[in-house]
């Protein structure tokens, strides 16, 4: 057993790296199921008796927050009408209803075991992409970083996460979530500048370099005229 302030500071990176690629260092990324009473969610008592619990219970806020909260994203869990995940950009939490054996049997191994790592591929996606853009913008080495974001779209972006039905809906859900593209962009259109750049480059140094070989043939020409009538 740990204090509670210790634990958290064991847990946590250094701060510094966290402040470096942009990452919120006062929150936590949490993912989490509960399975609540059937008496307080099923076919009399509809969803939307519960709905402002479920709405604070996605933003990680205490029983008795008063300001209501709106638009949380939420999705059924295999057509199942007794499961709804709630997901924002620091939280993935699944809220089911005991009425359903399936929820608190098959369910919880499932959303714990294989859906946690395909939610733990995206938000690896998205500390990465941060981390390219804070390379981008610090870094002197700027080939290197595009190797990295040529590598990161061949091998992790376009690839497939899983072949699973659900997974790829969730994975789908969690992109739009952490605003996976967004992010994409900002480090694509970096990478297409600097692109841009080094071809300017590439460009000015080649036609300095035909300058140079045209003069020494003018050169040349002259010196060979020069001999050829003295």
């Amino acid at each position: 057993m740990k204090n509670i302030k210790k634990l958290i500071e064991d847990i946590l990176p250094q701060k510094n790296n966290i402040e470096k690629i942009n990452i919120d260092s006062k929150k936590f990324f949490t993912y989490s199921y509960s399975c609540i009473d059937q008496e307080n969610w099923n076919e009399k008592n509809d969803f939307i008796e519960i709905k402002d619990y479920f709405n604070k219970y996605s933003n990680i806020k205490q029983s008795n927050y008063n300001v209501r909260i709106e638009n949380v994203r939420s999705y059924d869990i295999s057509k199942n009408k007794f499961a709804k995940i709630g997901l924002t950009k620091t939280s993935s939490m699944l809220l089911t209803s005991g009425i359903e054996t399936y929820n608190y049997t098959n369910l919880p191994y499932i959303y714990e075991n294989e859906l946690f790592y395909t939610y733990i591929i995206q938000l690896y996606k998205k500390i990465y992409l941060k981390k390219l853009l804070y390379e981008y913008k610090f870094k002197k080495d700027k080939i290197k970083t595009r190797k990295k974001f040529l590598n990161f779209t061949k091998n992790i972006w376009v690839q497939e996460i899983t072949n699973d039905e659900q997974g790829t809906y969730l994975s789908k859900e969690w992109k739009k979530a952490l605003e996976l593209d967004t992010t994409y962009k900002e480090v694509k259109n970096k990478y297409d500048l600097i692109y841009k750049e080094s071809n300017i480059e590439k460009t000015e140094k080649t036609n300095k370099f035909i300058l140079i070989v045209l003069a020494i043939s003018l050169i040349m020409n002259i010196i060979n005229f020069y001999l050829l009538f003295k």
